[in-house]
């Protein structure tokens, strides 16, 4: 089934390729807005953890709306976690 979008998708790009495509979130009168500056390795960084608390409703005060991953989209894509983020 295809997924329909709220708000019209945004698309992230680098100078040599398409990263990904993103929703862009909204947080409601009752919520503060976060952006995660380096959310770390998949599984292993206490940043991802965050962001995965948040993006399952587990702090209901809080929107993650922006990632910002400088290491692992950059230098680091293709050292250890980067595969893997």
């Amino acid at each position: 089934k295809r997924q329909r979008y709220k708000n019209k998708p945004t698309f992230l790009r680098s100078p040599s390729r398409l990263l990904t495509m993103v929703e862009a979130a909204t947080p409601s009168s009752s919520q503060a807005e976060v952006v995660l500056i380096g959310c770390g390795c998949p599984l292993r960084g206490m940043g991802w953890y965050h962001a995965v608390q948040m993006l399952g409703g587990e702090c209901p005060s809080a929107k993650l709306c922006h990632i910002v991953e400088p290491w692992f989209l950059g230098a680091g894509a293709s050292g250890p976690g980067g595969p893997e983020f």
